[in-house]
């Protein structure tokens, strides 16, 4: 068991929700350090922002199958390194991103950037579910090239 894990949290939290994903097997990690993350522990100073976590519950609710976190908080610039960030396993693509990637959920989510080369699971236009700033957009060869083994999302900076 993780620290966060130990943490009480009443059963309607936020928290509580996504433990209760974790422990069905909704929600897996790559690294048992990224639940840590997603629960709320506080790494060199960042934590992870409400936004994020709503998104990820709201991700293995609709993924048919389980999800697999990859990455949360990481050292660096850019969303990562501000808690906004969470990278998925690629082979829910075909089934979530069709349910995420167009503009009503993105904007009900507070997404900020969809990214993956959908390329990768057959489809023509590669930027098929790509957002950045809430809006579709089509990335260059170098960032679909570092987006073909997983999907990325962040969330829109509050405040």
């Amino acid at each position: 068991m993780t620290r966060s894990q130990e943490i009480d949290v009443t059963e309607n939290s936020l928290v509580g929700e996504l433990k209760k994903h974790i422990g069905a097997g909704r929600i897996r990690f790559q690294q048992e350090r990224h639940t840590d993350h997603l629960l709320g522990m506080e790494i060199n100073g960042v934590t992870v922002t409400e936004d994020l976590q709503v998104l990820v519950l709201e991700l293995s609710k609709l993924s048919p199958r389980p999800i697999t976190i990859t990455s949360v908080i990481r050292g660096g610039r850019g969303h990562h390194s501000l808690g906004r960030a969470v990278d998925l396993n690629e082979d829910v693509a075909p089934v979530l991103l069709p349910l995420i990637g167009t503009p009503d959920p993105v904007e009900r989510l507070s997404i900020d950037e969809l990214i993956f080369d959908a390329g990768t699971v057959g489809k023509t236009n590669r930027n098929l579910w790509n957002f950045d700033r809430g809006k579709p957009h089509s990335y260059g060869e170098t960032t679909l090239a570092q987006h073909r083994n997983h999907i990325h999302f962040s969330v829109r900076h509050r405040g």
